[in-house]
């Protein structure tokens, strides 16, 4: 075998660009489907909760990691407030897992179950305050719970104001 020249090599290229017969079968490559990450996607739900209390004048910040069931401080004046954020998607169905209810801890369920790889489309939020969120699970002693209907319920979507004493000045 001997060994051709880059010269050499560009030469029978070439010389065979027309010819279909000198060349194998097209390779296709499908591109892969972006896959979320549900860790990634966690931190982007955190990071969407602390932009909108940054929005809403709120004082916020993401916890430390200890408590694990506390992801973001926040300070309303005298009152800091606790919140736990769980991440959905592809719909509004929890499997239910223990949560620690206390007094100023929220629960804030984050949905990305529209359209998950359009930027544009912003998730669902719905806030609930820990006591209450655990007295309604303990009501109806189920698995997994719809959060969109108990939200609603609960007039708990978009609930912002829960987490914040008053609205930003202009």
């Amino acid at each position: 075998m001997t060994h051709k020249t880059e010269k050499e090599i560009d030469a029978i290229v070439i010389a065979q660009a027309d010819d279909p017969d000198a060349w194998e079968e097209e390779a296709v490559v499908h591109p892969r489907r972006w896959r979320v990450n549900p860790t990634r996607l966690d931190l982007a739900a955190k990071f969407f909760v602390l932009s909108a209390l940054h929005r809403l004048g709120a004082q916020a910040t993401l916890a430390p990691g200890e408590p694990a069931d506390v992801d973001i401080v926040i300070i309303n004046d005298q009152t800091v407030i606790t919140a736990q954020v769980k991440t959905l998607t592809g719909g509004w169905r929890w499997h239910v897992e223990e949560i620690h209810s206390r007094e100023n801890h929220y629960i804030v369920f984050v949905g990305f179950t529209k359209d998950i790889h359009n930027p544009q489309v912003p998730p669902q939020v719905f806030v609930l305050p820990s006591k209450i969120l655990q007295a309604a699970l303990l009501r109806q002693h189920e698995a997994e719970i719809s959060v969109d209907t108990l939200g609603e319920q609960l007039k708990a979507h978009e609930a912002w104001h829960q987490l914040v004493s008053s609205p930003p000045a202009a």
